[in-house]
């Protein structure tokens, strides 16, 4: 039976080239060849951290925890895997868990820009906005980036400051004009605040940025039916359960607002349902 030779490190041809899977997104191809790599260099953290990105993009969130845990293992300050850990913790939903390894990263590297947004990320689902806001701000003065104004844009609306919340997903939108939660965020705050004129311009920007989301066909249609426009808001939700035909917050609500054209005819009155715009 022939065994698998054993290397300290890897060639820095090999190494580059996963660098380079890596860096373009193709986790496919990382998969294939990253554990081979590490049962050939089981002391490669970076090869472990790699792999257990690659893990948690295919949806396997157990095998990428346990591929950062190694990597943690074998390099304790490793800044990237304790935020990455970090990561698969928030999304089984082991908050806590997830804020203990973020503060872990952020100890390794104080300017961590990303794992300063994570944890503000982490903190604004716990509804500790005061400490999100800390986090995000500090997150801003080392890189600042989109998710980051976004994420301190989230925080403000939570704790109920709208207008604040609007600059900075402004903000968000001017550092990446492509940031999609920020264009829409932006129309559901506009909407709360009764200016559906600005709402309406941001919903269709997010669609601009994103044309097949379903929750921004339900919130446009939320929005017609706030101003009494029926058939727009049932062309709108028909989109929207025509991207997710699961939908049935837009399902219910395109049901309610057949009737009521088929009852009323277009434009009379406002009819008012909650279908919990996020």
């Amino acid at each position: 039976m022939s065994t698998r030779p054993v290397f300290k490190d890897p060639p820095a041809e090999i190494f580059n080239r996963l660098v380079v899977e890596f860096g373009q997104g193709n986790y496919k191809e990382l998969l294939k060849r990253a554990p081979v790599l590490a049962r050939s260099y089981p002391n490669s953290f970076e090869i472990l951290n790699m792999m257990g990105v690659a893990e948690m993009c295919a949806g396997d969130l157990v095998g990428a925890r346990g591929s950062f845990e190694k990597a943690i293992d074998l390099h304790v300050g490793f800044a990237a895997a304790y935020n990455n850990l970090g990561v698969v913790l928030q999304r089984q939903g082991e908050i806590q868990n997830s804020i203990d390894y973020f503060h872990s990263a952020i100890a390794a590297n104080p300017e961590y820009a990303e794992a300063l947004t994570n944890l503000g990320n982490a903190l604004t689902s716990l509804g500790r906005y005061y400490d999100a806001i800390k986090s995000y701000q500090i997150s801003i003065e080392a890189k600042p980036s989109g998710d980051a104004y976004f994420g301190l844009g989230n925080a403000l609306k939570s704790s109920g400051d709208l207008d604040n919340a609007l600059i900075f997903y402004r903000r968000a939108l001017s550092v990446d004009p492509k940031h999609f939660a920020a264009a829409s965020n932006m129309g559901n705050v506009y909407r709360a605040q009764g200016k559906f004129e600005e709402a309406l311009k941001f919903y269709r920007r997010a669609v601009e940025i994103n044309p097949s989301h379903p929750q921004t066909y339900n919130n446009m249609g939320a929005l017609f039916q706030d101003l009494g426009l029926f058939d727009k808001a049932i062309s709108c939700l028909e989109e929207a359960v025509g991207f997710r035909p699961d939908f049935s917050g837009a399902r219910g609500l395109l049901l309610l607002l057949g009737r009521k054209v088929c009852d009323w005819g277009e434009g009379d009155g406002v009819y008012h349902f909650d279908v919990g715009l996020g």
